[in-house]
């Protein structure tokens, strides 16, 4: 029985990560908007 309870936590961690990463994405507010290759340099050049 512990288990089960066990599992079903972990699965249910698992489900939550992926609905958040996924799904339920945080608006990112700024130039870059989540880009990763921004330096920073060209502040109004946008990502690339």
């Amino acid at each position: 029985m512990e288990q089960y309870i066990i599992v079903g936590l972990i699965v249910a961690g698992c489900a939550a990560y992926i609905l958040r990463k996924f799904i339920f994405k945080p608006k990112n507010s700024s130039i870059c908007n989540g880009c990763d290759r921004c330096g920073g340099r060209k502040p109004k050049s946008g990502c690339h």
